[in-house]
């Protein structure tokens, strides 16, 4: 932590072929990991029946427009941001935020409201409450960037980056 080390922490570490190498294996598992989020993300529109894209022989067609624009959509989507961001310390912060929104608070959240059939007054209280929690904590994530070092610097008793060499 500290001023010294960059949000990449991969640029922070020692510029040699072990880093090297390092570097190489993430693009590896970059390349690896993206797929299977696409094919994740395109399934559910995948796996519709004919039926949803109308009647008669342009269904199939329709269909896989439907599929190749969303995957398009998708890959401009991951794409054009990464030409613009050069610092993942701002994105891994929102993307905190919007994980704790939407993994641990609206889809637990609204499966335990809407779609589980539990319809005690703690129960819905609980839901709500997990609810309100991860909104309030994911805002918080969206206003609150910064990982202010220089107070946890003052508070921690290991010593800082900027003190210890690698």
């Amino acid at each position: 932590f500290g001023p010294t080390v960059n949000s990449n922490l991969l640029v922070s570490l020692p510029h040699n072929t072990a880093m090297n190498v390092v570097q190489a294996g993430m693009i590896i598992v970059l390349a690896a990991v993206y797929p299977v989020m696409m094919i994740a993300m395109i399934a559910p529109v995948k796996n519709l029946p004919l039926e949803r894209f109308g009647a008669g022989p342009g269904a199939a067609r329709k269909k896989s427009l439907a599929v190749a624009g969303l995957t398009i959509f998708f890959v401009a989507a991951s794409f054009v941001p990464a030409l613009k961001v050069k610092s993942l310390g701002l994105v891994n912060v929102l993307d905190g935020a919007l994980c704790l929104l939407v993994f641990t608070a609206m889809a637990p959240g609204l499966v335990g409201l809407l779609l589980l059939g539990r319809d005690g007054k703690s129960w819905r209280l609980a839901m709500a409450l997990l609810l309100l929690f991860g909104l309030v904590g994911a805002a918080a994530g969206f206003v609150f960037t910064d990982n202010e070092y220089e107070l946890l610097e003052k508070a921690c008793r290991v010593p800082s980056s900027h003190k210890v060499s690698l």
